[in-house]
């Protein structure tokens, strides 16, 4: 702790100005794609409703679907409401501190989902029994089970 108390006030400016460039460069990809959500004062990831979509309002199915299909990994947003998780039906997670080339790939992704217009029947069937907590965002994992990396599809995943 004593190291991050010594640290240079130039630091925190360049953490504050790193922070806010990849939450605008989030943002204007949910933007561009149909995305609701509230900006985010001080965290580093932003609740996004995808209603707008067409895919309906199940945050699990999505979830799923934009890890397997698209190659895209968020939390949905019900496994933040423990008490009542219909509060985050609708809601997913995207965390925001990526290097550049990850929004590209992720960017590049969303586009396609609008551009092929895939079909929306897709996400009601898909089922799934993974505990919600371990859908973790693109680059890092700090739970059970290791993140998928963008731009993998579940069935192109390497076994073990």
């Amino acid at each position: 702790m004593a190291v991050v108390i010594g640290l240079p006030d130039s630091y925190y400016q360049w953490l504050q100005t790193f922070y806010a460039s990849r939450r605008s460069r989030m943002l204007g990809i949910l933007d561009k794609h149909g995305f609701k959500y509230a900006v985010p004062e001080g965290a580093y990831y932003v609740m996004a409703d995808f209603r707008r979509l067409g895919r309906g309002d199940d945050d699990m199915a999505f979830a799923y679907w934009l890890i397997d299909e698209v190659g895209v990994a968020t939390v949905p947003g019900s496994s933040f409401y423990a008490s009542d998780p219909g509060l985050g039906r609708g809601l997913v997670r995207f965390a925001f501190p990526k290097k550049d080339a990850t929004f590209d790939l992720v960017e590049k992704a969303i586009r396609e989902i609008a551009d092929a217009q895939l079909n929306l029947s897709a996400a009601s069937a898909i089922t799934h029994t993974t505990d919600s907590c371990c859908l973790l965002e693109v680059e890092s994992c700090a739970h059970r089970k290791p993140a998928r990396r963008i731009g993998r599809r579940a069935d192109q995943t390497k076994a073990g």
